[in-house]
Protein backbone atom coordinates (compact mmCIF):
# COMPACT_ATOMS: atom_id res chain seq x y z
CA UNK A 1 0.00 0.00 0.00
CA UNK A 2 1.52 3.47 -0.59
CA UNK A 3 0.13 6.91 0.07
CA UNK A 4 0.73 10.34 -2.66
CA UNK A 5 0.75 13.91 -2.23
CA UNK A 6 0.49 16.15 -5.03
CA UNK A 7 0.77 19.20 -3.93
CA UNK A 8 4.10 20.91 -2.64
CA UNK A 9 2.62 24.23 -1.22
CA UNK A 10 -1.12 25.79 -0.46
CA UNK A 11 -3.79 23.65 -0.27
CA UNK A 12 -2.78 19.82 0.49
CA UNK A 13 -4.43 17.53 -1.61
CA UNK A 14 -6.40 14.23 -1.21
CA UNK A 15 -4.73 11.43 -0.06
CA UNK A 16 -4.74 8.62 -2.07
CA UNK A 17 -4.25 4.86 -0.93
CA UNK A 18 -3.61 1.51 -3.19
CA UNK A 19 -7.24 0.86 -3.12
CA UNK A 20 -9.59 3.71 -3.89
CA UNK A 21 -9.69 6.92 -2.51
CA UNK A 22 -9.84 8.42 1.12
CA UNK A 23 -10.83 12.37 1.17
CA UNK A 24 -9.36 14.83 3.64
CA UNK A 25 -11.67 14.94 6.98
CA UNK A 26 -13.58 11.70 5.55
CA UNK A 27 -15.32 9.90 8.82
CA UNK A 28 -14.02 6.66 7.42
CA UNK A 29 -10.39 8.14 7.70
CA UNK A 30 -11.43 9.79 11.24
CA UNK A 31 -12.31 6.38 12.24
CA UNK A 32 -9.48 4.49 11.37
CA UNK A 33 -6.70 7.70 12.54
CA UNK A 34 -8.22 9.83 15.18
CA UNK A 35 -8.37 13.16 15.20
CA UNK A 36 -4.30 13.78 16.08
CA UNK A 37 -3.29 11.85 13.12
CA UNK A 38 -5.36 13.07 11.00
CA UNK A 39 -4.02 16.49 11.54
CA UNK A 40 -0.32 14.95 11.34
CA UNK A 41 -1.07 13.47 8.09
CA UNK A 42 -2.21 16.70 6.55
CA UNK A 43 -5.87 16.01 6.15
CA UNK A 44 -6.87 19.17 7.47
CA UNK A 45 -7.49 22.40 4.60
CA UNK A 46 -4.14 24.85 5.19
CA UNK A 47 -1.66 21.93 5.97
CA UNK A 48 0.92 21.29 3.46
CA UNK A 49 1.93 18.49 1.72
CA UNK A 50 5.32 18.68 3.04
CA UNK A 51 4.20 18.04 6.77
CA UNK A 52 2.22 14.74 5.08
CA UNK A 53 5.87 13.53 3.57
CA UNK A 54 7.21 14.43 6.63
CA UNK A 55 5.25 11.66 8.66
CA UNK A 56 5.67 8.95 6.09
CA UNK A 57 7.43 7.08 9.06
CA UNK A 58 4.33 6.35 10.60
CA UNK A 59 2.49 4.84 7.64
CA UNK A 60 3.29 1.10 8.41
CA UNK A 61 1.32 1.94 11.53
CA UNK A 62 -1.74 4.15 10.18
CA UNK A 63 -1.87 1.14 7.84
CA UNK A 64 -2.56 -1.43 10.03
CA UNK A 65 -4.51 0.54 12.36
CA UNK A 66 -6.88 2.00 9.41
CA UNK A 67 -7.71 -1.66 7.70
CA UNK A 68 -8.31 -3.26 11.06
CA UNK A 69 -11.02 -0.33 11.13
CA UNK A 70 -12.48 -0.05 7.64
CA UNK A 71 -12.60 -4.24 8.06
CA UNK A 72 -14.92 -3.56 10.53
CA UNK A 73 -16.24 -5.83 13.21
CA UNK A 74 -17.69 -9.25 12.95
CA UNK A 75 -21.99 -8.89 13.64
CA UNK A 76 -21.42 -12.22 16.81
CA UNK A 77 -18.46 -11.98 18.64
CA UNK A 78 -17.11 -15.74 18.73
CA UNK A 79 -17.73 -17.93 21.18
CA UNK A 80 -14.99 -19.11 23.49
CA UNK A 81 -14.89 -22.84 22.81
CA UNK A 82 -16.09 -25.36 25.90
CA UNK A 83 -13.80 -27.99 27.11
CA UNK A 84 -14.15 -31.35 24.88
CA UNK A 85 -15.61 -33.25 27.92
CA UNK A 86 -18.43 -31.30 28.57
CA UNK A 87 -21.82 -31.70 26.96
CA UNK A 88 -22.83 -28.25 25.78
CA UNK A 89 -26.57 -27.18 26.71
CA UNK A 90 -28.46 -24.65 24.99
CA UNK A 91 -31.21 -22.69 25.12
CA UNK A 92 -32.30 -21.17 21.84
CA UNK A 93 -34.78 -18.33 20.66
CA UNK A 94 -34.86 -17.57 16.50
CA UNK A 95 -37.46 -15.01 15.27
CA UNK A 96 -39.33 -14.64 12.27
CA UNK A 97 -38.75 -11.96 9.66
CA UNK A 98 -40.28 -9.34 10.53
CA UNK A 99 -41.80 -11.17 13.73
CA UNK A 100 -44.22 -13.10 10.91
CA UNK A 101 -46.54 -14.78 12.65
CA UNK A 102 -46.20 -17.69 10.49
CA UNK A 103 -45.21 -20.66 12.73
CA UNK A 104 -48.22 -21.64 14.72
CA UNK A 105 -48.95 -24.39 12.34
CA UNK A 106 -49.15 -28.16 12.40
CA UNK A 107 -47.24 -28.78 9.40
CA UNK A 108 -44.41 -26.83 11.15
CA UNK A 109 -44.64 -28.65 14.17
CA UNK A 110 -44.28 -31.72 12.05
CA UNK A 111 -41.34 -30.55 10.83
CA UNK A 112 -39.90 -29.57 13.54
CA UNK A 113 -40.25 -32.79 15.73
CA UNK A 114 -39.27 -35.02 12.35
CA UNK A 115 -35.62 -32.79 12.31
CA UNK A 116 -35.16 -33.32 16.23
CA UNK A 117 -35.67 -37.27 15.87
CA UNK A 118 -33.10 -37.31 12.99
CA UNK A 119 -31.01 -35.07 14.48
CA UNK A 120 -30.59 -37.19 17.35
CA UNK A 121 -30.83 -40.59 15.74
CA UNK A 122 -27.48 -38.97 13.62
CA UNK A 123 -25.44 -36.83 15.28
CA UNK A 124 -26.57 -37.36 19.24
CA UNK A 125 -28.16 -34.01 19.04
CA UNK A 126 -30.87 -33.86 21.79
CA UNK A 127 -33.55 -31.73 21.20
CA UNK A 128 -35.76 -31.24 24.45
CA UNK A 129 -38.85 -29.05 25.51
CA UNK A 130 -39.63 -26.53 23.27
CA UNK A 131 -42.41 -23.99 22.11
CA UNK A 132 -43.45 -23.11 19.19
CA UNK A 133 -44.93 -19.08 19.13
CA UNK A 134 -46.37 -17.91 16.36
CA UNK A 135 -43.30 -15.02 15.07
CA UNK A 136 -40.76 -17.08 16.80
CA UNK A 137 -39.50 -20.35 18.27
CA UNK A 138 -37.74 -21.39 21.96
CA UNK A 139 -36.14 -24.53 22.54
CA UNK A 140 -33.85 -26.07 24.65
CA UNK A 141 -31.19 -28.25 22.77
CA UNK A 142 -27.80 -30.82 23.71
CA UNK A 143 -24.97 -31.48 21.79
CA UNK A 144 -22.56 -34.00 22.11
CA UNK A 145 -18.69 -32.96 22.92
CA UNK A 146 -17.95 -33.67 19.20
CA UNK A 147 -20.68 -33.17 17.00
CA UNK A 148 -21.93 -30.50 14.60
CA UNK A 149 -21.93 -26.70 15.23
CA UNK A 150 -24.28 -24.79 16.96
CA UNK A 151 -24.72 -22.28 13.82
CA UNK A 152 -24.82 -24.41 11.43
CA UNK A 153 -27.89 -26.74 13.44
CA UNK A 154 -29.83 -23.99 13.52
CA UNK A 155 -28.63 -23.02 10.21
CA UNK A 156 -30.20 -26.22 8.99
CA UNK A 157 -33.32 -26.19 11.13
CA UNK A 158 -34.42 -22.97 9.63
CA UNK A 159 -33.59 -24.42 6.10
CA UNK A 160 -36.35 -27.32 6.67
CA UNK A 161 -38.80 -25.07 8.27
CA UNK A 162 -38.08 -22.77 5.77
CA UNK A 163 -39.53 -25.59 2.82
CA UNK A 164 -42.28 -26.17 4.83
CA UNK A 165 -43.52 -22.27 4.66
CA UNK A 166 -42.53 -22.14 1.12
CA UNK A 167 -45.18 -24.81 0.71
CA UNK A 168 -47.68 -23.20 2.84
CA UNK A 169 -47.20 -20.52 -0.19
CA UNK A 170 -45.33 -18.18 2.28
CA UNK A 171 -42.59 -16.90 -0.03
CA UNK A 172 -38.94 -16.12 1.32
CA UNK A 173 -37.40 -14.44 3.37
CA UNK A 174 -38.47 -16.15 6.96
CA UNK A 175 -36.17 -15.72 9.43
CA UNK A 176 -34.71 -12.87 11.06
CA UNK A 177 -30.64 -13.08 10.67
CA UNK A 178 -28.92 -14.69 13.61
CA UNK A 179 -30.26 -16.45 16.51
CA UNK A 180 -30.18 -15.98 20.84
CA UNK A 181 -28.30 -18.68 22.47
CA UNK A 182 -27.52 -19.42 26.41
CA UNK A 183 -25.60 -22.12 27.57
CA UNK A 184 -27.71 -24.40 30.83
CA UNK A 185 -25.35 -25.14 33.40
CA UNK A 186 -27.36 -27.53 35.61
CA UNK A 187 -30.57 -29.00 35.53
CA UNK A 188 -32.30 -26.50 37.87
CA UNK A 189 -31.29 -23.59 35.30
CA UNK A 190 -32.85 -26.02 32.82
CA UNK A 191 -36.23 -26.25 34.63
CA UNK A 192 -36.29 -22.01 35.82
CA UNK A 193 -36.36 -21.62 32.21
CA UNK A 194 -38.77 -23.91 31.01
CA UNK A 195 -41.06 -22.66 33.85
CA UNK A 196 -40.79 -19.08 32.26
CA UNK A 197 -40.99 -20.34 28.70
CA UNK A 198 -43.67 -22.23 28.87
CA UNK A 199 -46.11 -19.64 30.17
CA UNK A 200 -45.27 -17.47 26.69
CA UNK A 201 -48.43 -18.24 24.96
CA UNK A 202 -50.33 -17.20 27.96
CA UNK A 203 -48.60 -13.94 28.48
CA UNK A 204 -49.22 -13.65 24.69
CA UNK A 205 -52.75 -13.89 25.82
CA UNK A 206 -53.27 -16.74 23.07
CA UNK A 207 -54.48 -18.90 25.51
CA UNK A 208 -55.67 -19.17 29.40
CA UNK A 209 -52.95 -22.19 30.36
CA UNK A 210 -49.58 -23.32 29.16
CA UNK A 211 -51.28 -27.37 28.41
CA UNK A 212 -53.76 -25.30 25.93
CA UNK A 213 -50.94 -24.55 23.70
CA UNK A 214 -50.64 -27.21 20.96
CA UNK A 215 -47.46 -26.35 19.09
CA UNK A 216 -44.94 -27.21 21.71
CA UNK A 217 -43.23 -30.20 23.75
CA UNK A 218 -40.51 -32.53 24.35
CA UNK A 219 -38.80 -34.36 21.77
CA UNK A 220 -35.91 -36.29 23.98
CA UNK A 221 -36.07 -36.83 27.33
CA UNK A 222 -32.70 -34.69 28.76
CA UNK A 223 -31.09 -35.34 31.90
CA UNK A 224 -28.82 -32.52 32.94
Amino acid sequence: MWLVGTRAVGVAAPLRWGVGAVEPGSDALRAGVGNAAAECLGYKVGLGAARVFACLCCCDLLEKVLMNELRGFPKRPPRIELFSSIRPFYFLTFNTHKRMAILADASVLHSFVDFAHKAHSDHSVSVGRFVIMPDHIHLFVAFPPEGPRLAQWVKALKTVLGKVLLQNGLPKPHWQEGFFDHVLRNSESYSQKWDYVRFNPVRAGLVENPEDWPWQGECIGIQY
